[in-house]
């Protein structure tokens, strides 16, 4: 006979939460079989009532107000829980590698960390960290490693330093409450974030899970696999590199949760596999707004910054082609994207100023979800036009181009048919920049801040840089 169990509720709900605004919330928990439970929430007092199933699992969609609160909400059944300090705002959920999960203090440590940790008093930012997990079949409950945490100089040190900047940046200018879910996982590729689903409906992509998951059963029989085939200088074995694992384990327990919107920062990994990923990207975004249940839900996302030393050699950039992969995902709707082609570091894959990091992604948001009228994007390329030996490009969010050092335009390397490029003469002209090199009478092809650590200096007015890009559709 099974004992009697105290109601108890899905891990994402706890004291101190925040609650998507003006929206349907599921929430759901646990008790004993058939046994009825009360939801009471005190913004509107009104009692609602449930009835747990045949395995003690109960759920309720529960209407929520106008950003506010605090509130509480009680439940009660066979035994009584009462969550406290809830409010009731925006929620946005975080994923990516390193760089979204990179902490403000810990082994982060941003740009004068002390100083902003000392600061960071914002009671109405909340945040949920996801505990580190894999799993080769979708999990019901998200395992946690903090549930819900006060943003305060005592817990602040450990938030995703992207994911606060871009909280407190959107709370400051909104004073809408904003809560943090933190789903990241450092060193880990696209393939593991994204769902069985998103590979089925491409058949080159379908083939990499059907044969995981035909010919493995377990992470046992994988790793032993693995191990068997290895070599001394093999890297020892890693589910999390898994295609599927951490959009089991991380992702889709999450998806009854009604959130704002997705911000992913992530692509490191896949360094080297552009044109898959391309595909990938595509797929996960729709893949993630499928489990949600919200083809509408925004989805924010970081460009690599630049990386490794500087150099005017002309050479196949690996970093360059997967932030034009990332890019391509602009032409899903209900997308944007943070340029951070000037924020990196040379010796740095981590680098330190997420400040920035997370106000662009913070202005993506304000302009694209919050309605506000502002710019939020770097110039992006448009269209080209050639003309008696030069080329003239056309750019989106080009108010006012400048250069940010007063120079000419750098960064541009130019192309005739023989695809053989060299440095290139650039010139704004009001909202264009011409192109034009001695060495080429009839360019075919420019391209701009091509390159892992390209020297480059395009901005519009608003002190956002130009994105990388490329005039041509040559594999490299």
């Amino acid at each position: 006979m099974r004992a009697k169990a105290e109601i108890s509720l899905s891990a994402l709900f706890s004291d101190n939460m925040i609650l998507q605004q003006k929206s349907i919330v599921k929430i759901w928990g646990y008790g004993n079989v058939s046994e009825k439970v009360g939801i009471n929430a005190s913004w509107n007092n009104e009692t609602y009532f449930s009835t747990t199933d045949t395995d003690g699992v109960w759920e309720y969609n529960l209407a929520t107000p106008l950003y506010g609160g605090p509130y509480t909400i009680k439940l009660t059944g066979d035994s009584t829980l009462t969550l406290k300090n809830i409010l009731i705002g925006d929620v946005w959920l975080c994923s990516g590698q390193s760089n979204m999960e990179m902490p403000i203090g810990g082994w982060g440590k941003v740009l004068n960390y002390e100083m902003e940790i000392a600061n960071a008093n914002y009671d109405q930012i909340r945040y949920f960290n996801v505990n580190h997990y894999t799993s080769n079949q979708p999990l019901q409950d998200v395992k946690y490693f903090k549930q819900w945490q006060v943003c305060s100089p005592k817990t602040a040190e450990e938030f995703s330093a992207v994911a606060y900047f871009f909280a407190r940046e959107v709370y400051n200018k909104t004073k809408i409450p904003i809560g943090i879910i933190n789903a990241s996982y450092q060193g880990t590729a696209i393939q593991a974030w994204m769902g069985r689903d998103a590979f089925i409906a491409n058949a080159k992509m379908k083939r990499i899970t059907d044969s995981i998951f035909t010919d493995y059963k377990t992470w046992e029989q994988m790793k032993n696999a693995y191990d068997s085939a290895k070599t001394s200088n093999s890297p020892p074995f890693r589910p999390q590199d898994t295609p599927t694992v951490l959009y089991n384990a991380m992702i889709y327990p999450l998806k009854k949760c009604s959130i704002k919107g997705f911000l992913w920062y992530q692509g490191e990994n896949n360094v080297g596999g552009a044109r898959l990923y391309e595909e990938y990207f595509k797929a996960m975004i729709n893949n993630w707004r499928q489990t949600f249940n919200h083809q509408n839900l925004p989805f924010y996302f970081v460009q690599l910054a630049n990386y490794k030393q500087k150099t005017t050699d002309i050479d196949r950039s690996y970093w360059a082609e997967l932030r034009e992969a990332q890019a391509k995902a602009l032409s899903l709707p209900f997308t944007g994207m943070a340029i951070a082609i000037d924020i990196g570091e040379a010796d740095n894959v981590h680098p330190k100023n997420k400040q920035e990091v997370g106000r662009r992604l913070a202005l993506v948001a304000l302009s694209k979800s919050y309605k506000r009228n502002i710019s939020y994007s770097g110039p992006i390329f448009k269209k080209v036009k050639r003309k008696n030996g030069s080329v003239i490009l056309f750019f989106k969010h080009a108010k006012r181009l400048r250069t940010n050092d007063g120079a000419s335009p750098k960064g541009f390397i130019i192309a005739g048919n023989d695809k053989k490029f060299v440095h290139a003469s650039a010139r704004i002209s009001g909202n264009r920049v011409v192109i034009s090199s001695r060495k080429i009478s009839k360019p075919v092809s420019v391209r701009y801040g091509w390159g892992d650590n390209p020297d480059c200096n395009l901005y519009n007015k608003y002190d956002l840089p130009a994105a990388p890009f490329k005039t041509d559709s040559w594999d490299y």
